[in-house]
């Protein structure tokens, strides 16, 4: 296989914030930009499989959503069923973009999800958990701080 692959399993790498870094890294560099101006717009794609990459960025599976469920119609953050902890999410598009001056995405609409390696959330000297954030659309029934004290984050690995 020549080039990169169609969709990167971001749960499999060992370092994650490594790969992303180095997305956008490459975007800065294509246009001679800062890597500090960039930052990330998230798209959700409701495909089980992509026959190409995309342009700029990287497609990225393998996350799973605790504290709440994705409504794939929607593309938003709802409410979860009864007794189910934990929801895989679709595809994403990590897309990076110029952020300088600029804030397309309105606070109140999206929530900041945090994402971890592990379910355990703390960290520890030879293990970090925490790795970025990603933004989800929250939809007009809640607002992030609903999503913030239920705990809603996002997950690479179900086991510890």
């Amino acid at each position: 296989m020549k080039g990169q692959p169609n969709v990167f399993w971001i749960s499999g790498f060992t370092y994650p914030t490594g790969f992303t870094t180095a997305i956008l890294q490459i975007s800065a560099r294509k246009i001679g930009e800062s890597i500090d101006n960039f930052g990330w717009d998230f798209q959700f794609l409701n495909l089980d499989t992509v026959s190409k990459p995309p342009v700029d960025g990287a497609y990225v599976n393998g996350l799973f959503l605790e504290g709440a469920k994705w409504d794939a119609d929607k593309n938003i953050l709802a409410e979860p069923e009864t007794m189910k902890l934990h929801y895989a999410m679709p595809i994403i598009h990590f897309r990076p973009t110029i952020t300088e001056g600029k804030n397309k995405k309105k606070a109140q609409n999206y929530y900041k999800c945090p994402t971890y390696m592990y379910p355990i959330r703390r960290a520890e000297a030879d293990r970090p958990s925490f790795m970025f954030y990603v933004s989800l659309p929250c939809g007009t029934t809640h607002d992030p701080s609903f999503w913030i004290k239920r705990g809603t984050a996002l997950l690479m690995s179900l086991a510890e």
